[in-house]
């Protein structure tokens, strides 16, 4: 099975959620473990960005699409790289603190 595209209207819906207009940029914390993320809303792209300035966080689905998770705004949050990998196609439940 092919993972489909977060796209950019998907990642501005995001941003609109946690705070972050077009023109802005606003810190965050990683969803899972606290970490800081930009969110950048400057331009036409919605970025999000670690501590300095490099394209790492993603767009995580908590229900995973695996498990039947749906492919929908409201299952994605911002997660630092090493959470995102980390978690993979895991539930919440099922990861160890």
């Amino acid at each position: 099975m092919r993972r489909p595209a977060i796209t950019q209207a998907m990642r501005a819906q995001v941003a609109e959620r946690y705070g972050c207009r077009p023109g802005q940029t606003k810190e965050i914390a990683c969803h899972y473990c606290g970490a800081l993320i930009v969110i950048s809303r400057l331009g036409r792209r919605t970025r999000f960005l670690d501590s300095r300035g490099r394209s790492r966080p993603e767009l995580d689905h908590v229900e995973p699409l695996y498990w039947g998770g749906e492919h929908v705004v409201a299952n994605l949050v911002p997660a630092c790289l090493s959470c995102n990998r980390s978690k993979g196609p895991r539930r919440l439940a099922e990861m160890t603190p």
